[in-house]
């Protein structure tokens, strides 16, 4: 592995993964890109050691931008057909469903578009069109002389829109984990096995299982079980000095959507009994904070870079270098911002369990 190396990024297509990797040497300017191994862009003597470069995979346009950090560090995104890399990953795990299975002595990895129905067979569309059925549609094919099947038929609910099953040899093939579900599933085991431990143990259950469990509980969006838990924490541990007190104090800014208090006292708090607590802590003070700055992307046009500082409670260098890195715009002076704004096929329809459950949390918030 190269010393220059400084950034990866996989990336889902329909037509299969790719990793990039890049290669930026501070010393002798060189500039190189690999795409699976392969490389696809070497520059040498490059004199700016800042700047960006382009290329694309198939029809999509790639762009890795390179900006100075503290001293002499650098930091590295990229850009998808203009969007973040985060956004772009987030986009296709919404629109790309996949399956991989064996037949024989082959691998094979399908792969459905669900915007446009389109089938992607090991890299290759298939050409073949679905047939109207009574229910919705099927799309019948054969790969190494074995028939499949994939049928798609309506969920009977808004948010979850259409279902999909591939049928190979008359068996369903499960389909593939994509990286948004796997945490959410990894996140509730997670939860689950520490239920359990604190149903066990009760009484002597360690304090170190009440703040993961909290920490948890909010970053799943479950509020109520988070206040419902704090009740049932024996009274010994809330001392108002302990580091449980005072994440709970925290999470309640969070609760009541106080974000910047909840994030000047998350500045302050930076003693922890050990190092995984502290890291779980880091990782739902950022996820709040982007969170929150999405919301601010949907509901503003314009905001100033010095509200959006103390909204998030981080200074304003660092505010213009994520804005501009989620493709915001800034005034000439580089006083006010201007969001990018969600195009409408990237908002997703709520059905009525959902808001509900938003109704639930707000009169709760009322009985605190």
């Amino acid at each position: 592995m190269s010393e220059d190396l400084v950034a990866k990024w996989d990336i889902s297509l329909p037509d299969g993964k790719y990793r990039i990797e890049f290669e930026h040497g501070t010393t002798s300017g060189r500039r190189v890109i690999r795409v699976n191994d392969k490389e696809i862009m070497r520059q040498n003597w490059m004199f700016k050691l800042v700047g960006q470069e382009n290329f694309q995979i198939g029809k999509n346009k790639f762009l890795i931008s390179i900006d100075s950090a503290t001293g002499f560090s650098y930091e590295y995104s990229l850009q998808v057909n203009g969007k973040s890399y985060e956004k772009f990953c987030e986009n296709q795990s919404k629109i790309l469903q996949s399956w991989t299975f064996t037949i024989g002595d082959t691998d094979y990895r399908v792969v459905l578009e669900k915007n446009t129905m389109d089938l992607w067979i090991n890299g290759q569309r298939l050409d073949v069109e679905p047939e109207f059925t009574e229910n919705g549609t099927e799309t019948v094919f054969e790969l190494n002389g074995t028939p499949c099947r994939l049928i798609t038929v309506s969920s009977g609910h808004r948010r979850s829109g259409l279902v999909h099953a591939l049928i190979v040899n008359n068996k369903e093939i499960t389909p593939a984990t994509n990286k948004m579900n796997l945490e959410q599933t990894v996140l509730k085991e997670k939860i689950e096995s520490l239920e359990q431990i604190e149903l066990i143990e009760q009484d002597e259950t360690k304090e170190e299982t009440f703040k993961t469990l909290l920490i948890y509980y909010i970053l799943n969006d479950e509020e109520l079980k988070a206040k419902f838990l704090w009740k049932r924490i024996p009274p010994a541990l809330k001392n108002s000095e302990s580091e449980l007190s005072k994440l709970w104090v925290i999470i309640q800014f969070l609760i009541q959507r106080n974000y910047p208090l909840a994030f000047e006292k998350a500045n302050q708090f930076t003693t922890f009994s050990t190092d995984d607590l502290r890291n779980l802590f880091s990782h739902l003070i950022e996820t709040m904070r982007e969170k929150l700055f999405n919301l601010v992307q949907v509901a503003y046009t314009s905001i100033s870079v010095k509200e959006l500082a103390t909204l998030l409670q981080l200074d304003e260098e660092k505010i213009v270098k994520i804005a501009l890195k989620n493709e915001w715009k800034i005034d000439e002076s580089r006083t006010y911002l201007t969001p990018n704004k969600i195009v409408s096929d990237e908002i997703v329809e709520i059905d009525n369990q959902f808001q509900m459950g938003q109704l639930t949390k707000i009169f709760s918030f009322i009985e605190t």
